[in-house]
Formats: C-alpha cells, structure tokens, sequence
C-alpha cells in the first residue's frame, strides 16, 4: 500500500492523502490479499480535529470492554497534547470516521503505566494507544492496511526525534501488528482490564533494515546532507556512507571521488563505543570517522562532521539525545544536539531535519609566528602569490596609482583639477592608503589571510587565479574581513540576500582549497577553528557568528575556550538524498 500526498485539502487546514491500491512497501512482512477490503481510492487519511473527538470516543467504545476504553476527557487529552499523533480514516463522500489510530511520546525504550498515562514532547518513544476499525469493516485487512500507512506517515513527519514505537496488546491481535512490522517484546507489566498484556514495537532503524535488505546485497547505505543551513541546496553538501568495517581507503576515496562533492565522511561503528540502550541524556555513541575529498583524504573537516552526526540521528542509529564521538585523525570529536539554541533556529524542522542547532567540539587551529629567516622568506613569498591571484593591491601601489592618475588631471585638465581629482579614488572602497591585505599568517593546515572589507568586495567581483594559488603550499586559503555590514553598504558593496536583515555576523569568510580539489568550499567548519581565534584577540568576544560568503553560502556559530584550546562550532542540517551504493 503506497500513498500519495494531494495538497488540495478536504478539510481546512489539513493534508489529504489518497490510497492507490499497489503492493506493500513492507516487502519483507505478510501480505495483505488484494481481495480484502483494504484502503480504497474515496478512502483519506488526516489528523482528527478537536471536533472529531466525540464520533472518535464513539468508536472507541465500541472497540473495547468498559475498563479498558479511554474516556471522553482521555481522548480530548490526546488529541490537544499529542494531535500530530492523532489520525482517522475517513470516507471522502460520507465523511464517516472508519478507523483511527493514536498516540502520545514517553521516554524509554519500554512502556510503562507512567509513561503511558502522559504525554512528553521530548520523548522519542511513540506509545500507541488505539487501532481500533468500524466492526463492519473488521477482519477484512483494513487495519493491516491503515496502521502500515501511519508508520509510514509518522516516521516521515518526525525523521529525527521519533526512534521507535511501542503498544502493548492482546494475544489474539499479535498476528496483525507483526504484519505491521512489531515484534513481540515481553509480557507487559501494564495492568488494564482483566486480560494479560504483551508488549510489542517496531524500531526505525529495524524498518530501515529489512526495506533495505536487497540494497544491503549491493552495498552500503548512504545519505547526503546540506551542511550549514537550514533549507536544502544551501550550505555546504557532504554525502555520508555507513561502513561495516573492513573498507580500504582506496574503497573510500574511489567512491570520493565519484560523489564529487567537497567532502565524503566515511562512518563505521568503533569497537569501543558506550552507546547506551537509555534515553539518558550522558550517554554516547562511538564511531570511526574518516574525510576524503575527491583527491586526498583530510585530517579535519567541520561540514562532513556535522552532515555525519545529523545522519546518525535521523537514522535512528543514535539516540537524539546522545552525544557522539568521533574518533578521527584529529584526535576524539563530540558531537551533541542544541535542541535550546533559539526560537529562530528552534528545534525539529520538516523532513530531514533543517531544525535544531548541532554542536561540535572542535581543537583551535590558531595561526603561528613565522620562526627564522627562511620561514619570513617564504611567506613573503607567498604573500606577493596571494596579492597576484587575488588581484589585490598593496598601500605603496595604491599610492603610486594615486599620483599617476593625480598628475594625469593636472597635465590635461589645469591645476584647478585638483578637487576633481580627490574624488578618483579606488573600486576597492577601503582606505587608499592602507594594503588590501591586512593580515596573513599559517597554521598547521591553512593560510589566514585577512582583507580589507572593500577588498573583500572586490575579490567576490573577480575570479581569483587558481593556479596561482595551487602552488601555495597548504590545505586551502581563508580569506576573511570584519563585518561591517553598514559601511559595506554605505561604500556601495553588493551584499549577498544573506546578509539582508543580519547585522550580528562577527565576520565574512571564504575558502579555497585547489591543491584539495576543492576550488572553493561552500562553508568550511574547520577554517573557523582558526577563524574564532584570530576574531576573538581582534574583537574580544569568545561567541562569534561568522557567515561564509560563498555562492551556497551558509552561517557557522562559535565558542571559543581559549584555557582549553577548543572551539565548539554549531550549526544546522538538512538531508536532501539518500541511497545504497552499489558495490
């Protein structure tokens, strides 16, 4: 049973989704013959409205013994608490309620009669309570059918808060929810009516397993995230694959290269991981994290790191919860939710995330003092490399340029050209007499290299020389002015839409890594562990935000704890695609 959504609701307000009778996704569970009453084409499904209740409980009612029916309170209960949990069956031309199914979030992983009798935002836990059909149209599939459809539903709407789902049930109903995919738990210590209990549930990465039985056959799973950014197409991609274990580095840059983004995180499950099976808060879960651009593989890289831990989440393989630790080769990272972060950012988000704030905790990577006359050569060096390739100017040839242009007026025009010539003044809009680069230093990756803001300006106009910049000895180039958006503005810089409406960026930034196979990097999470550092002994503030003004473009918020050497970088994520490889 496939559904598709038509957004031409029946019902205000609401998402209509129509049945077409095709075969199960459920490949890998029983059947359901098409000569049942299951869904037909006049069948919808939508969330039931507080006026639907009463026909609700009606239903209700007749589905369960009076001491085990919910009341008319309980149920206005759960629609109000938990309404995105809420759905019917209808029939479009009668608009009679046919089916329905409910539910409420606890914490944990079984249930208990606590957290069944309540319901908790936080959870990731489903708790169903009902699944309860028109005795007319019983045993005829059609529950099979409905409850198959809401898992679907369910899980898509809440692709990285919701982990499981669990109910408790009567023997005789055992057979229909292992249709669904449930499987048997434990007798339930859960004491409601006179009858015994048994609790049964279904996991999301479970359900991912068995539909990707055959692509397991072919390959190894993988997911593609925008990094950096809340809406897909934006920030940085990086596609995650989930490894076994076993693969060569050859394997891993192979399949680098043929994604062809600037980044392919590799994750295997690490043998000393301390994933606990709790919702508790403090636990954890280890994997082995590796980073290949489509030519080399790569000590650091913030974006692939971010798009892994989201990836983890919205899978199921970690709890929402629970932090994650990378081991990489820049040493143990931690990634965690911010679930807090702000109204703006908030927490959730539609399908694939592109909600919450993660976090990561990431070394410093501050720029170092060139040490003997040799190192003071070659950065001198490098320094007319970057003035070249960036078709940038230094202060005395600002000045000469200046001069030239000065005596030119009074050759042609007299001396009273003089005011007119003050006005000839460069494209640039920064000081005339200032070097467009005001700063440049390394560290053990990258070059720093600090610009004017109207330089700054003038390098997004032009196309900076990449085989100029090949010959730079480093991981890639940052470049990087203050954000002062005013003055940007009010000296006539195009400013990126981003911009717009945002005057609490720190900084702007670019990267450039050609020797990595990267021209330019979307939003580079790691330029910003040298990047904090410098804007802090500049601007003295340990939280920084800083916007990376590329053409993707994308918003990376800092903390940095100068005693501890660290720089916790945070921000969102969005999954765009998913797949098997196919070897």
């Amino acid at each position: 049973m496939l559904y598709l959504r038509d957004r031409r609701a029946r019902w205000p307000g609401e998402d209509v989704l129509w049945w077409l009778l095709l075969p199960s996704p459920f490949s890998s569970l029983e059947s359901v013959s098409v000569t049942h009453a299951i869904m037909q084409a006049h069948h919808v499904m939508r969330r039931l409205t507080a006026a639907d209740i009463p026909k609700a409980h009606e239903l209700e009612v007749l589905s369960y013994p009076e001491d085990e029916a919910a009341s008319l309170e309980g149920m206005r209960f759960r629609q109000a608490q938990a309404g995105p949990f809420f759905y019917g069956l209808f029939d479009q031309s009668t608009s009679d309620l046919l089916a329905l199914i409910n539910g409420t979030l606890c914490m944990g992983t079984t249930l208990e009669h606590d957290t069944m009798s309540t319901h908790d935002p936080d959870g990731s836990t489903l708790c169903i309570h009902s699944v309860v059909v028109q005795p007319h149209l019983r045993k005829q599939g059609l529950a099979t059918s409905f409850l198959r459809a809401y898992i679907r539903e369910i899980l898509a709407e809440h692709p990285h808060t919701l982990l499981r789902m669990r109910l408790i049930t009567k023997v005789h109903n055992v057979g229909l929810y292992q249709r669904c995919g449930f499987t048997f738990l434990r007798p339930s210590p859960v004491v409601h009516g006179l009858e015994k209990w048994f609790e049964m549930g279904l996991d999301r990465l479970s359900l991912l397993e068995s539909e990707g039985r055959a692509g397991r056959g072919r390959g190894r799973e993988y997911i593609q995230v925008d990094a950096f950014t809340q809406e897909a197409f934006g920030g940085n991609p990086a596609s995650v694959v989930f490894c076994r274990g076993g693969e060569t580095a050859d394997w891993m840059q192979n399949w680098a290269r043929e994604f062809n983004l600037s980044e392919t995180a590799f994750v295997t499950p690490s043998s000393s991981s301390s994933s606990s099976s709790s919702s508790s808060s403090s636990s954890s879960s280890t994997f082995a994290l590796r980073w290949f651009t489509p030519t080399i593989e790569v000590d650091l890289c913030g974006h692939a790191t971010l798009a892994a831990a989201h990836a983890l989440w919205v899978t199921g393989r970690v709890e929402c919860k629970s932090e994650i630790v990378f081991e990489t080769l820049s040493g143990n990272l931690v990634a965690r939710r911010k679930v807090e972060e702000d109204a703006e950012g908030g927490e959730g988000g539609g399908r694939g995330g592109g909600g919450g704030w993660i976090e990561l905790d990431f070394p410093s990577e501050p720029v170092v003092k060139p040490v003997g006359d040799s190192e003071l050569n070659k950065m001198e060096k490098e320094l007319q490399k970057l003035y070249e390739a960036f078709g940038l100017t230094k202060a005395e040839d600002k000045r000469k340029v200046r001069e030239r242009k000065r005596r030119e007026l009074v050759d042609e025009q007299g001396p009273e050209s003089q005011e007119e010539e003050e006005e000839v003044g460069s494209e640039r809009g920064g000081t005339e007499e200032e070097d467009d680069i005001v700063f440049m230093a390394r560290n053990r990756m990258d070059v720093l290299v600090v610009l004017t803001p109207g330089a700054f300006r003038l390098v997004k106009k032009r196309k900076p020389d990449m085989a100029i910049l090949r010959t730079i000895e480093c991981r890639g180039i940052i470049i990087t002015c203050h954000a002062e958006r005013r003055k940007m503005k009010r000296e006539g810089m195009d400013l990126n839409a981003a911009y717009e409406g945002k005057d609490n960026y720190d900084f702007y930034s670019r990267f450039f890594g050609p020797r990595c196979g990267i021209d330019e990097d979307p939003v580079t999470g790691s330029a910003h562990c040298c990047l904090a550092p410098y804007w802090h002994a500049r601007l003295g503030k340990t939280k920084l935000e800083g916007y990376q003004d590329s053409q993707r473009g994308g918003v990376v918020r800092m903390v940095y704890v100068p005693a501890a050497s660290r720089v916790y970088l945070s921000g969102q994520a969005v999954v765009v695609k998913s797949g098997w490889l196919g070897m």
